[in-house]
This record gives C-alpha cells, structure tokens and sequence, in this order.
C-alpha cells in the first residue's frame, strides 16, 4: 500500500535535516523536521560533474542544498545526512585542493554536523531482490 508524503510546516525550534543522495546522472535532497518533509530538491548533473568522484558530488549536495536553503539554515543548527561516510570528517581533513579550501570557506558560519546514513540495500546477501 502506497501514501503521500504531506509536506510539514517548519518549526525553527527543531533541528532541520538534510537527507540527500547523488546517483551517476542526478541529485536528490529532502529537508526534513521530526521525520517529516518540509521540501525537496531534485537535479540533474551537468555533463562537466559527471566524471567527479562521488565525494566531490556529495559536497556539491551539501553547497547547493545550503545555499537553496540559506533562510532556513543560517541561524540554526542543522544536520546532513548522506550515504559517503569520508565526508563525515569533512572539517578533520587535510586540504589538498583549491576546491576544499573554497568548500570550507562556503560552509564557515553554519552549525552543522555531517552524519553518514548508511545506504539501505534492496537486496539480500545473495543478491536477489526480496519481495
């Protein structure tokens, strides 16, 4: 049996949550208060992004949702959720490329915490699908 998501109504007293994932062609993002969706974001990448590795993908998840969402987010602190464990330790790491120190620079002056959401598989350990 299917149901519609109804889209709830922010309450800047609770944390909002950023879930997202990229696929080869596209991106999705939900943002999210206690479960429930407040909106959605959906792309399609540009051929030029499609080559980049899925950590340079995910962080363009993260930079555009912010900066789409910037009303919401500025002031309050928020969570990310995504499916690319390294990027947990986005702020821990060594800045080996002018694109991370601009990355950093973009997400200076937000309260956020990137956590790794762990990929629900569709199928069994044999690889079949289950029903």
């Amino acid at each position: 049996m299917c149901t519609t998501s109804i889209l709830a109504v922010h309450n800047f007293t609770d944390t909002f949550v950023l879930e997202g994932d990229v696929s080869r062609k596209g991106l999705g993002v939900v943002l999210m208060q206690d479960g429930r969706p407040l909106s959605f974001i959906s792309k399609q990448l540009c051929d030029k992004i499609l080559d980049n590795s899925t950590y340079e993908k995910e962080m363009m998840v993260i930079l555009h949702v912010v900066n789409t969402w910037l009303l919401y987010l500025i002031r309050w602190r928020f969570q990310i959720k995504l499916d690319h464990h390294s990027l947990e330790y986005f702020l821990e790491q060594r800045l080996t490329s002018l694109e991370k120190h601009k990355w950093v620079r973009k997400m200076l002056g937000y309260d956020y915490k990137i956590t790794y959401k762990k990929r629900k598989d569709c199928c069994g350990r044999n690889g079949i699908k289950e029903t």
